[in-house]
């Protein structure tokens, strides 16, 4: 009977072993096959039973957002790669169309979840950017100092200002000119 007990003891060791360890492509766990988002490039939210899902991977630490450009109201949520709930969002963006904002670590693999919040089937274009977390709060705008371009009809005269930051930092800013002819002018 001893014989039997430790028999029986290491076959079922192996056994939990062997359904722990993935062979090939048979593995216990099936691996979730969803395309990846890039940084930056608009990509297609395509619903697959009421859902389309993302992986993404950041390659710098930081702030990101996750957004939509759709006609109908949008929902999506952000997951670490185990499937834990990070973020969510239904109408932070345009109109009807989510905005999830998240910290993201380099060289971590996210889940990134859309769909129209009524589900249904269809697509809607997507888009992840990096995302700046900073609170404005102050704009002091230079006396008489402003940046000229060149224009089509004439020339455009925008005022310079410094942007103050919740962080503490700031930024002197002012609006985007066109072409080779930018200068200060004061």
């Amino acid at each position: 009977m001893k014989m039997f007990k430790k028999g029986l003891a290491t076959v079922l060791a192996l056994l939990m072993l062997v359904m722990a360890v993935p062979f090939g492509g048979l593995a216990v766990y099936a691996a979730e096959e969803y395309p990846t988002i890039e940084l930056g490039v608009t990509t297609d939210a395509v619903m697959e039973e009421d859902w389309a899902y993302f992986w993404f991977t950041p390659a710098e630490s930081g702030w990101y957002q996750f957004y939509s450009m759709a006609d109908r109201d949008t929902r999506a949520y952000i997951y670490d790669a185990d499937g834990n709930w990070l973020a969510e969002d239904d109408d932070g963006g345009e109109g009807n169309n989510f905005r999830v904002v998240c910290e993201m670590k380099a060289g971590v693999t996210y889940k990134l979840g859309a769909r129209f919040y009524s589900y249904g089937d269809g697509s809607f274009p997507v888009c992840i950017e990096t995302y700046d977390p900073r609170v404005v709060t102050d704009l002091v705008f230079h006396d008489q100092s402003y940046l000229m371009y060149q224009i089509e009809e004439g020339y455009s005269l925008d005022p310079r200002y410094d942007v103050y930051y919740s962080d503490g930092s700031v930024e002197d800013r002012y609006s985007y000119g066109f072409g080779d002819d930018i200068g200060w002018y004061s």
